[in-house]
């Protein structure tokens, strides 16, 4: 004869289950007698027995949150105090439903398998007794099942803390500014790992090779194309001088090794000291600015081609443009614009404007640090909605 039980947080069961000689199963209300061979009460003796086995074993689950160890438990004190020859739990996985049962009340976790008892039969005690012991490995499976989560949570947040750490690292570490020029920028991602990537990089003669870039998406798939996109910008900078081609390069890339959702918005120029002047290849990235300090304007650098990555066999157009004494040449990505405030009003591009205007005569450091000012004043201490990137060039001589 085997016996089940579901076991759950109420204290009183609905159904005890048996299983007669053809193996199937038939459902009795707890109120009523079993169907055959009812074993008379126990005396007090026998209550007190039961009461000191399950203070015991109370005190045994309590002695473990490892899920693995805690069911053989639960298992080992089901058969021993019911004295009967194996048994097995069945848990409930609520996504995938592997294990369901209709139940007028409380919140089923799983079920036990009580089988053949050792001698007799199973009795109304016997049911009692799991009935009761049922309530407390429910309450310590939920506890494991708590510290697996918050164990499995705390997993992820160091994993994610390390990726974060790697993606930093891919910007660059310093910013030297070039003769003549100042430059400052800064990164804030959402979350520990983020799809915004700026860079700045000397290739010789005077010449700097400037870029910001918005991947789609966040979190840890957004950082991974990031992260292709560093690798290949490094690799195939070196002796670029079209960034035309360049770009027509690293849009193959992208779009070979992403899936179709993905892509990623990017603006990047090449900056030569000497001249003052700089080439640009806009790939759909929010419009960078201009801001001339001399007659107090901003001129959008609008966009050259498509983002990389939607299409195959894109094509790009080179624009060029000059800098002179005391201009700045402002990159950032949505997350400056997009900034929401409580009422979910986003910071806008006429404000933007405005405080660019605001920070005319500043140093590059300046102008990056009163334009986020003005931003985190906007929003008010409301959480960050979108990967928030800037850099700032500035022409002093």
């Amino acid at each position: 004869m085997s016996a089940f039980l579901r076991f759950d947080y109420e204290q009183e069961s609905d159904y005890f289950c048996s299983a007669n000689s053809s193996h199937r199963l038939q459902s009795f209300p707890l109120r009523d007698p079993m169907p055959s061979h009812k074993s008379p009460s126990p005396g007090k003796s026998g209550e007190i027995k039961r009461l000191e086995a399950l203070i015991n074993a109370s005190k045994i689950l309590n002695s473990t949150l490892d899920l693995g160890e805690l069911l053989s438990l639960i298992l080992d004190l089901a058969t021993n105090n019911l004295k009967a020859a194996r048994g097995t739990i069945y848990l409930l996985d609520v996504e995938r439903k592997e294990l369901w049962s209709k139940v007028l009340k409380g919140k089923i976790i799983g079920v036990f398998q009580i089988l053949n008892k050792q001698s007799g039969v199973f009795t109304k005690e016997d049911e009692q007794f799991l009935e009761a012991f049922s309530v407390h490995a429910a309450l310590a499976i939920e506890n494991a099942r708590l510290h697996q989560d918050i164990v499995e949570k705390e997993r992820i947040e160091k994993e994610l803390e390390i990726a974060g750490h790697i993606q930093r690292r891919l910007l660059p570490k310093e910013l030297p500014p070039p003769s003549g020029y100042e430059v400052d920028a800064v990164a804030r991602p959402t979350k520990l790992v983020g799809g915004d990537y700026y860079d700045f990089i000397a290739l010789g003669d005077g010449k700097y090779f400037v870029m910001i870039a918005d991947v789609s998406g966040k979190g840890i798939p957004a950082a991974l194309l990031v992260s292709t996109l560093h690798a290949s910008l490094h690799a195939f900078i070196d002796g670029a001088t079209d960034l035309a081609h360049l770009a027509g390069r690293l849009n193959r890339v992208v779009h070979d090794n992403t899936e179709a959702e993905r892509y990623i918005t990017l603006f990047m120029a090449i900056l030569d000291t000497q001249k003052g002047t700089f080439a640009y290849v806009n790939a759909g990235h929010c419009f960078p600015f201009v801001v001339r300090s001399q007659q107090v304007s901003i001129t959008p650098l609008p966009s050259t081609g498509l983002p990389l990555g939607m299409f195959e066999g894109v094509q790009f157009e080179q624009g060029t443009h000059k800098l002179e004494p005391g201009d700045f040449l402002v990159l950032y990505t949505d997350g400056v614009t997009e900034a929401m405030d409580k009422s979910f009003e986003e910071y806008g591009e006429s404000r933007f404007h405005q405080a660019m205007v605001g920070q005319i005569g500043q140093s590059a450091g300046g102008f990056l640090g009163g334009i986020v000012a003005d931003v985190e004043k906007f929003v008010a201490g409301e959480p960050q909605s979108d990967d928030l990137t800037m850099m700032v060039l500035k022409r002093v001589s």
